[in-house]
């Protein structure tokens, strides 16, 4: 129960500071939360007030002028005086400020009564060069050095940069702070940083757009900058654009080489670059136009393949006369494709006569270029217009290119070139020309302004008339900020080479100016007496390609190691960078003889441990190889079943097959049954399939009679003895049958409680039936079954049994029903009578 009055009481203490944020003259407090947007940043208090500064952020530190003072969120000023006036600082865990200027008390006040007067007239007179007048609440630090940029444009995904520098950037106790849109910004958000007097945005989105203005602070007074609006331009993905001029016609002599750019302007979408070859081409521009408009290649040009990391760059080497002709350039995205051409000519190296040139042609769709130079053809007639008899209105002489993109300090022309005489006039943003930093320049048709800045950008539009009309174009003009940097160098890691082999190490150089770059090798020579190394700076030769400098380095040998250093200097500044070179043998010799001498105890220590390891090793093999042996062995006697069969011997007699009727008295085959031990796997891997289970006799195979087991199909059984059993079966493809197809059998086969002599007058009674063979008026034999299974014994079926009960059904007065008699079960109880006659019954005992 004593925590909810403890409770209660903090809690009420919390809402109670919370309400007395503020100031509090009666009681002579103050409270304030610096954290708070849109509050005052400058404060001024009285003296002898307990000032206390709230700052709710997570590991809160506090600054008074620059200096750390403590880490805590409240900062307390007890009975403050003037001294404790000046700026803090808030920074919290995501280095975001939160500043304040504090100026605690008033100053004394000037006297402005006859007294002060009185003082002055006995004061010794100042010179007037001494005297000097500062208006109110004006201090020097908080003047700028230069005012922000009025409107600046920038396209999205871009940067964003202001500074705010004071007249004197080591001023202290100046405090600045940004505002957008006349909220305040908060750095440490990622894409904002704030560094001393600078604003970074990164990454610029739309919502990025605005007012931008700074606001510094001392003790006595803030100053506030202009603003400086900011423009930023969603990106548009449009098909690709080559860069002015590319790709060029060139000519080359023979077995020089060659390269052919085709550079492509940035675009948000990456682009794919196909280089085609076309050796004689009677028009181009038909083909182009073909290309343009199918993705599918002609079959009368050639595919080039380039590398992978420049794909917009075609190398030819060691060039050939068949190698000459149109390279065609193909770049397309996901909007659409660019397509154009250039023109190799080659020349033999002894052609000195002819003057070549090499020319800029580009047979491609137009695309926005800058224009760097002026139109002096100002009086070229116009075919037409002589044609017509020069009357009509002004009619360009060119192509004109809508959008212009330059950098800040080049020179920019802008030319509107027409036939015939006309008037040109030229506005800005549809307003007249007026240009705050420089002049405008305006030459027959061409405007031209020197040391462009981002204030130049804008809508630019001429207006052509003559006496028969007005024609009328517009340049979007857009000009970029520069980056101040010295050169930024790109050179390999430290690089290894074998003695006599190659290297080539490349430096890439980004600049906005254009740079001058070498290489050069770093040379320490030998000391001297007192200990200092002089340094020899050697100049190499490099290769300069588009966007780097080569070294190539072939045969390579030991006195060439160590320091090659990339020079870049710009109108910017200098920057270099340096590669170690190290050179190693092919093969390093192996001191193992140095070694051994040198450390034998170790040696000796490793080639036991060696050994021990070795013979560990082995020992494990070698167990591990017989416990799997044994528990192999193990295992194959568990699965292994011993079981005694009994191997059926049949002993024939003498003669062939079917000639004991003709030759005399037939022989009884005579059947043996013995015993013997048989060993079968349970696994299936013996010698029998443990689908089929356990067979108790063995028969010997005859090819002649046997027929697979897969061909009879079992149906009912016919009839049956004492150990004998007769089964009705269906049956496919029987050799010795009267037809092929199904034919209906009959399968004499012992039962489950037959004996040995059961089993061996079966086997008796198909042997016989063998010797016998085969013979129209008895049963015949059609095969047998006796592998993998019990014997069966296939003979032809008889659909009325046998004779004697066939004669019992069907003499006069019978009963009309089958016997069973015969060993047959009855399936129809009625027959159908038949009359035999005299003529049957002879025929019959004829047969017998």
């Amino acid at each position: 129960m004593a925590k909810v009055p403890i409770t209660l009481v903090m809690i009420i203490a919390i809402v109670s500071a919370a309400a007395d944020l503020g100031c509090d003259y009666g009681h002579h407090r103050c409270y304030i939360d610096v954290t708070v947007e849109n509050s005052p940043r400058q404060r001024h208090l009285l003296s002898d007030m307990d000032i206390t500064l709230q700052c709710v952020r997570p590991m809160a530190k506090w600054f008074y002028e620059d200096k750390f003072q403590l880490r805590a969120t409240l900062l307390r000023l007890e009975r403050a005086q003037s001294g404790n006036s000046g700026n803090y600082g808030c920074l919290d865990s995501q280095n975001r400020w939160y500043n304040i200027s504090l100026v605690v008390g008033h100053k004394e006040p000037v006297g402005n009564d006859i007294a002060s007067f009185v003082k002055l007239e006995d004061a010794p007179a100042l010179p007037e060069s001494d005297l000097f007048f500062q208006p109110l609440n004006e201090s020097r630090s908080l003047k700028l050095l230069q005012p922000l940029p009025k409107t600046v444009q920038r396209t999205a995904g871009g940067l964003f940069q202001l500074n705010c520098s004071p007249m004197d950037p080591d001023a202290k106790g100046v405090n600045i702070s940004w505002l957008h849109n006349d909220t305040q910004i908060l750095g440490g958000r990622g894409r904002i940083k704030l560094k001393r007097w600078s604003l970074t945005v990164g990454q610029l989105q739309p919502e990025d757009a605005g007012s931008y203005h700074c606001e510094l602070c001392v003790e006595q007074d803030c100053q506030r900058s202009n603003p400086t609006q900011l423009e930023v331009i969603s990106r548009k993905h449009t098909v690709p654009m080559l860069k002015p001029g590319y790709p060029r016609n060139t000519s080359i002599a023979l077995g020089d080489n060659v390269s052919i750019e085709c550079l492509l302007e940035d675009s948000a979408l990456e682009p794919k670059i196909t280089w085609l070859h076309k050796g004689n081409a009677d028009n181009i521009d038909d083909l182009l136009q073909r290309l343009r408009e199918q993705s599918q290649l002609p079959v009368d040009v050639t595919r080039l393949i380039t590398r992978m990391d420049e794909p917009q760059v075609l190398r030819l080497g060691n060039v050939l006369m068949e190698d000459g002709g149109w390279y065609i350039c193909i770049a397309e995205n996901q909007v659409g494709r660019t397509v154009a051409a250039s023109y190799v000519d080659l020349y033999s190296p002894s052609d000195t006569t002819t003057v070549r040139t090499t020319t800029t042609t580009t047979v491609a769709s137009p695309i926005p270029t800058a224009s760097t130079g002026e139109d002096n053809d100002d009086d070229v007639e116009n075919p037409a217009a002589e044609a017509s008899g020069g009357v009509g209105p002004p009619v360009f002489r060119k192509e004109l290119k809508r959008l212009q993109h330059s950098l800040s300090g080049n020179t920019v022309n802008l030319a509107c070139p027409v036939y015939g005489k006309a008037n040109i006039t030229w506005t800005k943003d549809k307003k007249p020309l007026n240009r705050e930093l420089g002049v405008y320049v305006q030459k027959n048709w061409t405007l031209r302004f020197v040391e462009a800045t981002s204030e130049d950008s804008g809508l630019y539009n001429c207006k052509v008339c003559n006496a028969w009309g007005c024609i009328q174009f517009d340049f979007s003009v857009q000009i970029n900020d520069r980056t101040r940097s010295a050169p930024i160098i790109v050179v390999p890691q430290n690089q290894t080479v074998k003695v006599n082999g190659s290297l080539v190490m490349k430096c890439t150089v980004y600049s906005d100016l254009h740079p001058t770059v070498s290489w050069k090798r770093v040379v320490l020579k030998n000391a001297s007496l007192d200990g200092l190394k002089s340094v020899e700076i050697q100049n190499l030769n490099f290769t300069v390609t588009n966007d780097s400098v080569v070294l190539t380095l072939r045969n390579v040998t030991f006195d060439q190691e160590g320091w090659y250093t990339c020079l870049a200097s710009s109108g910017l500044g200098r920057s270099n960078s340096s590669v170690y070179l190290r050179v190693v043998s092919p093969l390093p010799p192996l001191e193992i003889y140095a070694l051994l001498h040198a450390h034998p105890l170790g040696f000796t220590l490793a080639a036991i441990t060696i050994v021990a390891l070795f013979l560990l090793g082995s020992a494990f093999i070698t167990f591990m190889l017989r416990r799997l042996r044994r528990e192999k062995l193990l295992k194959l006697r568990i699965e292994t079943v011993h079981q005694w069969t009994k191997k059926v011997i049949i002993y024939r007699p003498g003669g062939e097959e079917g000639s004991g009727c003709s030759s005399g008295d037939l022989q009884m085959p005579v059947i043996r049954i013995e015993k013997q031990r048989t060993t079968v796997s349970t696994t299936g891997t013996g010698g029998t399939d443990p689908a089929q289970g356990f067979n108790e006799y063995e028969f010997p195979l005859d090819s002649n009679w046997e027929i697979p087991r897969q061909q009879l199909s079992l149906g009912s059984i016919l009839g049956e003895g004492a150990f004998g059993r007769v089964v009705m079966a269906e049956a496919e493809g029987l050799p010795r049958s009267p037809q092929l197809a199904e034919t209906i059998v009959a399968v004499k086969m012992v039962k489950e409680e037959h004996t040995d002599t059961d089993m061996a007058s079966l086997v008796r009674e198909m042997e016989v039936m063998k010797m016998i063979g085969k013979h129209i008026n008895i049963i015949n034999l059609l095969g047998c079954c006796s592998q993998g299974g019990p014997l069966w014994v296939i003979v032809e079926y008889a659909p009325h049994g046998n004779l004697k009960d066939f004669l019992k059904q069907n003499r006069p007065g019978a009963p009309q029903r089958r016997s069973d008699s015969d060993g047959y079960l009855d399936d129809k109880p009625l027959i159908s009578t038949q009359h035999l006659g005299e003529k049957e019954l002879t025929k019959f005992a004829f047969q017998i």
